[in-house]
């Protein structure tokens, strides 16, 4: 997992993170995971590079920093609880980044995952809808167990932490000066439990079993005075009620989506950043027709030159294409 970590300047990658990315759980303890529990993979890969919440039979929420910047194919897990005992591994179908987050931002690092497959075995999780300060939340993820080195646990780990105020979190001055109410900060006064690098995108969940946020970023870990920062889920309600179904395709601009697109046995990587352009059709156009929310959008393939494509966008009369090519991908 990730969490992105914040040093003397702003740093943003793959973590806890902006101040730089990517968290671990300080001062926890081995626990089961629990049935909403979700660890992304890349595909093939035995270690997970950050967690995440089961929200519906085939929607799952992260971290934005998580999957910013991520050309490869996601697969995920439900409830791991041990890394030596993998449970079955469930394709990405799509991803969808909040359209106002930006990888130098400290604000809207909510991404939302469509699955191709439910696992019967697991179980969405409750949003919390209450803004009441929490105690005794529970974060948990298989980041490092140690501040000062990457010591990352094969069990599943759990911490217990507290909210605490935002103002008091903005007083810290640095990164928490621009700490919104769409965020969270929790920890230990003393920095003896905290979650650190590796645990981006994972659950933090009140004493009711309800998902409170998402691990975000954080600086340095384990640090007294030091709280870390979470993504508010329920800030985002409206946006994850239809994160794929605005009413204007407009509103989508901006927003980075992942496809794993098959044609004629070939796999190709349309990971990208759309843009508005309206333009006239190609006799190289390759089209599926992918369900997206309650209806069908045309997803075009336009090849300007062999090995490289774009994609195009439709909707009614608008159409919107990807500002940058895509490769195909080598199997």
């Amino acid at each position: 997992m990730n969490f992105l970590f914040v040093v003397f300047f702003v740093l943003l990658s793959c973590g806890r993170s902006i101040p730089v990315s990517d968290p671990k759980i300080i001062g926890g303890t081995a626990t089961d995971a629990p049935p909403y529990f979700v660890s992304l993979f890349f595909k093939g890969e035995a270690l997970p590079f950050c967690g995440g919440a089961l929200i519906s039979a085939r929607e799952v929420i992260t971290a934005a920093h998580c999957v910013s910047g991520v050309t490869g194919e996601i697969e995920v897990r439900f409830a791991v609880s041990d890394l030596n005992d993998l449970s079955r591994a469930h394709e990405v179908e799509a991803v969808v980044i909040h359209p106002r987050y930006h990888t130098q931002s400290i604000q809207f690092d909510i991404a939302w995952l469509s699955l191709r497959s439910q696992s019967h075995g697991a179980k969405p999780v409750t949003i919390e809808s209450s803004r009441a300060r929490q105690s005794n939340l529970e974060v948990i993820g298989f980041g490092s167990t140690r501040a000062k080195d990457e010591s990352y646990p094969s069990q599943l780990q759990s911490a217990r932490i507290d909210e605490q105020a935002l103002y008091e979190c903005a007083a810290l001055k640095g990164p928490f000066s621009s700490i919104g109410d769409n965020q969270i900060c929790a920890g230990s006064r003393d920095g003896s439990r905290d979650s650190c690098y590796g645990d981006s995108g994972g659950p933090l969940v009140t004493t009711s079993r309800t998902l409170y946020g998402l691990v975000s970023w954080g600086v340095s870990c384990g640090e007294p005075g030091m709280p870390g920062v979470y993504t508010r889920v329920a800030s985002y309600d409206t946006w994850l009620s239809s994160p794929l179904r605005a009413d204007d395709l407009s509103e989508l601009i901006g927003s980075v989506f992942y496809f794993p697109l098959l044609h004629e046995g070939r796999r190709f990587s349309a990971r990208y950043q759309l843009w508005g352009k309206n333009v006239s059709s190609s006799p190289a156009l390759r089209t599926w027709r992918r369900k997206l929310g309650d209806e069908f959008i045309a997803i075009d393939l336009v090849e300007p030159s062999p090995g490289r494509f774009r994609l195009r966008l439709n909707r009614g009369e608008k159409t919107y294409e990807s500002a940058t090519s895509f490769t195909e991908l080598k199997r």
